[in-house]
């Protein structure tokens, strides 16, 4: 009877952290804006930043990050080539969140575009809470012509309303650069860590099993 108390003592504070972390799920999910320092925007929206958040091009659901096709009107964001490559895209959450990866789809201008090499090399980015405060920063390196998602693991950032991505170097291009696609994970917590109905009627048996238990226990024999 010990060796059973004892067990149900276990499962009953095992039931408890379930309980509490039944609530959290991860999820891949896109910003809700985008806004690029500058965009081809010939005509209208065809190069937009709209294009990095939308799925366009996408070969299936953003969760399970498909591969992106090829560069093409109104599935990239592509700069105005204006000036040089130093581009910036600013990606924004109607509500704040929790972000600990981001997925990037690289621009594919191979064979298609008159200068292949707009694809980003270096990059970095930058987390904005709602009053605009930096909370975070990351860099990394995109590898060139590829349509699959490369992930990046920047550690949780809590609180994010905003990230920005500079571009910092390209495959080959002096002038434009882009991306087709981009997508976060994010891990996000119910209100008070509340347990659904399932986890409160589970502990609530496993507390009535150790109270039984224990009445045995302290029982005269």
């Amino acid at each position: 009877m010990n060796s059973l108390c004892s067990l149900l003592l276990r499962l009953r504070f095992a039931g408890a952290l379930l309980a509490l972390c039944g609530s959290a799920h991860a999820a891949i999910i896109q910003p809700n804006t985008a806004v690029a320092s500058s965009d081809a925007g010939f005509p209208g929206p065809a190069f937009a930043a709209v294009n990095t958040i939308n799925g366009s091009g996408l070969a299936g659901p953003v969760g399970t990050l498909p591969t992106h096709a090829q560069y093409d009107v109104g599935n990239h964001w592509t700069s105005d080539g204006i000036g040089n490559f130093l581009e910036s895209i600013t990606w924004g959450f109607t509500t704040p969140q929790t972000l600990d990866t981001i997925y990037l789809w690289n621009h594919q201008s191979n064979n298609i575009a008159a200068n292949p090499g707009y694809d980003v090399g270096n990059f970095d980015l930058k987390f904005f809470d709602s009053s605009n405060a930096q909370i975070g920063a990351f860099s990394g390196t995109l590898a060139f012509d590829s349509n699959a998602a490369q992930a990046f693991a920047f550690g949780a950032i809590a609180g994010v309303s905003s990230v920005r991505f500079d571009v910092k170097s390209t495959q080959s291009s002096i002038t434009l650069t882009g991306l087709a696609e981009v997508a976060f994970n994010t891990a996000t917590i119910s209100p008070n860590n509340t347990p659904d109905g399932a986890s409160t009627a589970g502990l609530l048996g496993l507390s009535l099993l150790a109270l039984v238990c224990f009445s045995r226990r302290l029982s005269p024999a």
